[in-house]
């Protein structure tokens, strides 16, 4: 396995293990994507080779989220990784159960039930319900705050702590979304004051980027097709109980 899709890698096993389940309710609607991108470097260039994007659905305590997993198809000279939508998963995080969907469609069946307990482990998609942060760090220091795209981060870098290796990593957080329940790692929002919403795994000299996650914050508003596949899979949870 190369550097980039073992980082890629982790950054799937991160956003699985984002948000606490003691963290507080947060009745707003809140329609973010996750986006995952790994890069090839080459010829002192960084470049995009893999990417996707989760849409992900949270309102009181109830979260839809999209499932997207990597595959790969090798031959004997080649590997050919690329990623596939497996599904949309409903998590209550107060009963602390899930429903596994084919479609997101008010009409689609129930594909897999899930009791949610520290050991279960949940493939693709964003985890509303995990009890622990996985980002293990030292060194962390400002460098200043930076702005993209007319929105205003501030801006930290870290030794991350992973497989017994330190590999340096740039955190931006964004203040202006305080009391959103979107963040790559509670632990660190907590320290900051903010949530954070972009992480990047850089080179050892820091110039160039391996793998980057990023929460963009897309609306506080559903569309009427989502309320609707809100409404029938939250019955769902009334009418079809995770035994």
């Amino acid at each position: 396995m190369s550097i980039s899709v073992f980082f890629f890698s982790f950054l799937l096993a991160l956003m699985s293990c984002a948000i606490s389940s003691k963290h507080p309710a947060n009745a707003q609607a809140e329609h973010v994507r996750v986006r995952t991108t790994s890069y090839h470097i080459a010829n002192n260039e960084a470049t995009a080779y893999l990417s996707f994007a989760n849409n992900v659905w949270y309102k009181d305590s109830v979260g839809i989220t999209q499932m997207t997993a990597i595959q790969s198809v090798g031959t004997p000279t080649t590997d050919t990784i690329f990623t596939a939508t497996i599904g949309y998963r409903l998590v209550d995080m107060r009963k602390k159960w899930a429903y596994e969907y084919r479609n997101l469609s008010d009409t689609a069946a129930i594909m897999k039930k899930i009791v949610l307990t520290d050991s279960v482990l949940l493939i693709g998609g964003w985890n509303f319900f995990r009890p622990f942060d996985i980002i293990v760090y030292d060194s962390l220091r400002s460098v200043g705050d930076t702005t993209i795209s007319g929105i205003r981060y501030a801006r930290y870098r870290l030794r991350q702590l992973f497989g017994g290796n330190q590999y340096l990593s740039e955190e931006l957080f964004r203040c202006d979304k305080k009391g959103s329940i979107f963040t790559f790692s509670k632990k660190l929002s907590d320290e900051i004051g903010c949530p954070l919403v972009k992480r990047t795994t850089l080179t050892p000299d820091g110039k160039f980027p391996v793998n980057s996650g990023e929460i963009e914050f897309v609306s506080n508003n559903f569309p009427d097709s989502i309320q609707r596949v809100f409404a029938a899979w939250k019955r769902n949870v009334q009418l079809y109980p995770v035994q």
